[in-house]
């Protein structure tokens, strides 16, 4: 799911646009690149979990914009103006002529129903975590992997580029005998361990 620029000489588009990318997708999917095998469960997390959530559960605020004595546009965003977008659709006149085909009024109300606003994001949440358990299993066998591998090379676990709870007490208790490495030299050090 991305969201894009759709409307012509808005440029205050642009922002409501990347503002969307951080609040929605990056804060569920991250910053880094989604796998190709895992982009299919991506966008059933999306469309069956996250747009429902969004639209009849998350309040957000509905801009009304005024003129100043200047001539400039403000937009405006009042308390009372705050609610889920399938509240505000309800709020607009003659609104059931928007829906799309086979799509009833009586079928969003169902939808909006059918959970509270904490059993949906909790029903989220839930289905978020199905998603990322694949990535969680495999950080677990890496990490257990790199613990074998110092163990291979008589270095005690855990590795020096991650910080021991020693470490962590104070700066008096670090031993001498544990070398600090910098990130690029760990993982180097971690390949030609893996290679013997």
């Amino acid at each position: 799911m991305e969201f894009t620029q759709s409307r012509p000489y808005r440029t205050t588009d642009h922002a409501l646009v990347e503002g969307k990318n951080g609040a929605v997708i990056r804060k569920h999917s991250g910053y880094g690149a989604l796998a190709a095998q895992r982009a299919e469960a991506w966008q059933r997390f999306y469309t069956a979990h996250c747009n429902p959530s969004l639209n009849y559960h998350r309040p957000c605020g509905f801009a009304t914009v005024q003129l100043t004595e200047r001539g400039q546009r403000k937009r405006r965003y009042p308390v009372n103006d705050y609610r889920t977008p399938h509240e505000k659709r309800l709020s607009l006149p003659h609104w059931e002529q928007y829906l799309k085909p086979g799509v009833t009024a009586a079928c969003l109300h169902s939808q909006a129903t059918r959970h509270s606003d904490t059993a949906a994001a909790r029903q989220r949440q839930r289905a978020k975590g199905a998603v990322l358990a694949p990535a969680r299993r495999r950080n677990e066998s890496s990490r257990g992997f790199l613990e074998r591998c110092s163990r291979a090379r008589g270095l005690a676990a855990p590795l020096p580029c991650t910080p021991s709870p020693a470490a962590e007490t104070s700066a008096e208790s670090r031993t001498p005998a544990t070398p600090k490495l910098s990130h690029f030299q760990a993982h180097s050090w971690i390949g030609k361990c893996c290679n013997t």
